[in-house]
């Protein structure tokens, strides 16, 4: 392994993990080799990238301390985005989901709360198969609009046109969806779903950057806020409260996370180039 060499060699070596190797979806004939490796990148890699404290303190709590384990989350572009005109309060609170379907966050109960709340529709753009999405549009069409396959810059341009950006939480909390720090470039407010009491996302999102909105995920709670939000956008007042600046989201960009990415690489390389020189001089 590339990994392996590096070391033999005196190279430093940084290992980007992201989520960890051993997660709750890996299939049961790997648990144990997944444990092992990540083991062994936890024991040898000079230093560990990971996009949330959740997965550090986890690994941390499988392998013991680390000299360095870096969060790094994802992000989003910070390039200035084109005008786009803004959306119209006086018509229904448009939703914008971007973003796949799994068996385990299939979006039922967002589909449910939708079709039984008046003055929403929910615009969703998806590469999944979206039987179940396309079922209630069919009995609901004047709730739902169904984008298709958007390309990524098609995606960003929707979201920064919809009045509300939807996302899905993890229930894993070792994984944050990336969805939410794309939704941080649009400027838009953000709804936020758990999936799980211990998801920290969605009290950072309404809390610490005063983004948007959490709720959790069962029809009742959905309901509400949905219809609470389109009340609030009838009165002109969904954004009060809301910092929507680009720059009260500049750090969670992806030409901030690089600069931390950098700067990481710098103190590695320079730490082995001083442990390099005192094992020579010995």
């Amino acid at each position: 392994m590339l990994w392996l060499r590096c070391r033999l060699q005196g190279v430093a070596w940084i290992a980007d993990l992201g989520d960890p190797v051993l997660s709750a979806y890996t299939p049961g004939r790997w648990k144990r080799r997944s444990f092992a490796l990540e083991r062994d990148i936890h024991a040898h890699a000079d230093a560990l990238v990971v996009t949330n404290a959740t997965t550090r303190d986890l690994l941390a709590r499988r392998h013991g301390p680390h000299a360095r384990i870096e969060v790094i989350p994802q992000g989003f572009d910070a390039t200035p985005p084109p005008q786009t005109p803004c959306p119209d309060a006086a018509g229904p609170l448009t939703l914008l989901y971007t973003g796949r379907f799994y068996p385990f966050r299939d979006g039922r109960s967002l589909f449910e709360a939708v079709a039984r709340t008046p003055g929403i529709v929910l615009e969703v753009a998806t590469n999944s198969s979206a039987t179940l999405l396309e079922s209630f549009a069919s009995r609901h069409p004047g709730s739902f609009r169904l984008l298709g396959e958007l390309s990524h810059e098609q995606a960003l341009l929707a979201q920064r046109r919809s009045d509300v950006l939807v996302c899905l939480g993890n229930a894993d909390p070792v994984q944050t969806p990336g969805k939410v720090y794309e939704y941080l470039g649009s400027q838009r407010p953000i709804l936020y779903i758990r999936q799980g009491a211990g998801d920290p996302v969605g009290a950072w999102l309404e809390g610490e950057l005063r983004r948007g909105w959490q709720c959790d995920s069962s029809v009742p709670a959905i309901s509400a806020m949905l219809g609470e939000l389109a009340a609030r956008s009838q009165s002109r007042m969904l954004h009060a409260g809301l910092d929507l600046n680009a720059d009260g989201a500049a750090e969670h960009s992806w030409q901030s996370r690089g600069k931390v990415l950098t700067m990481l690489c710098q103190e590695i390389v320079r730490a082995q180039g001083g442990s390099a020189k005192a094992r020579s001089s010995t």
